[in-house]
């Protein structure tokens, strides 16, 4: 038997038989991935080759978290005849990639200005991301919040192009955020999700009477420990701010000036102020929620609060304060006070006021008002407005007045007037008044 090789010439001896056959060309083994990345192997050059089975295909796979670089080794056929082996080499990439990295502009878990994120992942990867909604909370992040933040899952990814994303803040809540992310590399292996929570919080602020931080920034979990640091911060910011007050915070002896718009709230808390202590609101808009306010002073004294040109708020607040001389809770002068829920009580030996209220205009209602000295008022109101409602009036000592009224108009709709007055020969009054603007009914009176 003699074997022609392709292209080649032989010789032979006459007469003797002749079988001749023909060997193709060497085929070559191929390999592709498939969109799951498992190898699949071809002959090519001749459709008559195939691999064991008769099958023009063999694959190759590997089990997740394998990284295989190796060579296979198959057997091939020609029309099933066995023609020997070729080697192939092939890489399967089933490790996936390190999570990517999400860095953000603020430090720590809150940001007081507007913030931005970015993400990094190994050279080779590309990264999808999701955003969460903005999640609005008014008075910040303590917490009951925390567990809200759990149950937010974004879930829209998108491709990360590299660019910084810069987050929205709001003028007046405290801002949520959630940012995840993914990698995937060239071998189609996605990596765990990352995740990471963004709190941008520009308004609110916390006080607590114990706390010891090293660090304390005014955040729920680095909180103040002093009023002063409240009012040193409501300086320099151009927002309407929040401080959350917890426990019973002592004011040292000083002077404190309100010029930009503030709400104080307390949490089962009180202010107590020191004898020469009181608060001055001037040009701003102030609102007191759920605090006790208390001072006790041995001198004739300025107002605990005083208010011009200003609005205050009040509600489900106790005033109360106690001095040797004269005393007077809140001042008003062209000014506007919203009043609900509330209590004032002071005691002083000489003269003592609630409410002193100069062309401004007070609307109150559900509250109390106890005053205890020899010249006892509740409320004095001179010019502008006012407006008292399902309020009760206490009077104790020798001479008083429960609303007086002048030169104001007046609406006082039914109220509950006391009093424990020694001296009867002074015109002592529940509501007194130099004007006809005075508005008054279904109100009851007891010792006058």
């Amino acid at each position: 038997m003699l074997i022609k090789f392709l292209g080649s010439q032989l010789k032979f001896y006459p007469g003797n038989e002749i079988f001749e056959y023909e060997l193709p060309a060497k085929p070559l083994v191929f390999s592709k991935k498939d969109k799951n990345g498992v190898v699949e192997f071809f002959i090519d050059g001749n459709e008559n080759f195939t691999f064991e089975k008769n099958s023009p295909f063999a694959y190759a796979d590997a089990f997740e978290n394998e990284d295989i670089k190796s060579s296979a080794c198959f057997k091939i056929f020609y029309n099933g005849n066995y023609q020997g082996t070729i080697d192939a080499d092939f890489s399967i990439d089933r490790l996936p990639p390190e999570p990517p990295e999400i860095f953000s502009s603020s430090v720590g878990k809150l940001t007081r200005i507007k913030s931005f994120f970015r993400i990094s992942s190994e050279p080779d990867a590309k990264i999808f991301y999701a955003l969460s909604k903005p999640f609005e909370i008014p008075d910040g992040f303590v917490e009951s919040a925390q567990s809200e933040f759990e149950k937010i899952n974004p879930t829209n990814f998108s491709l990360y192009k590299g660019n910084e994303i810069f987050l929205k803040s709001s003028d007046k809540n405290a801002v949520f955020y959630k940012v995840c992310a993914y990698s995937v590399d060239a071998s189609g292996n996605k990596s765990e999700v990352s995740e990471k929570k963004i709190i941008i919080d520009e308004t609110n602020y916390y006080l607590f009477a114990n706390s010891q931080n090293e660090i304390q920034d005014g955040s729920y979990d680095k909180p103040f420990n002093s009023f002063d640091q409240l009012i040193s911060v409501l300086k320099s910011s151009n927002k309407k701010l929040r401080f959350h007050i917890y426990g019973n915070i002592e004011i040292p002896d000083n002077e404190f000036l309100i010029s930009k718009d503030c709400t104080f709230i307390g949490h089962d808390s009180s202010l107590s102020f020191k004898e020469n202590t009181a608060v001055k609101i001037l040009n701003a808009n102030v609102e007191f929620e759920n605090l006790i306010i208390e001072k006790k002073s041995r001198d004739e004294n300025f107002p605990l609060i005083s208010a011009k040109n200003s609005s205050v708020g009040i509600s489900d607040c106790e005033f109360f304060a106690v001095s040797l001389k004269r005393g007077t809770l809140l001042d008003l002068e062209n000014s506007n006070a919203q009043i609900e829920n509330s209590g004032f009580t002071i005691q002083s030996d000489s003269y003592a006021c609630g409410i002193s209220s100069e062309n401004s205009n007070v609307n109150c209602k559900n509250s109390r008002f106890t005053s205890v000295a020899e010249s006892c008022f509740n409320v004095k109101i001179s010019g502008g407005t006012c407006s008292f409602s399902d309020s009760s009036f206490s009077l104790i000592g020798i001479f008083g007045r429960g609303i007086q009224v002048l030169n104001a108009n007046a609406s006082i709709v039914q109220n509950e007037f006391n009093a424990r007055l020694s001296d009867s020969t002074k015109k002592s009054s529940p509501i007194w008044s130099n004007v006809n603007s005075v508005a008054s009914e279904k109100n009851i009176q007891k010792g006058f």
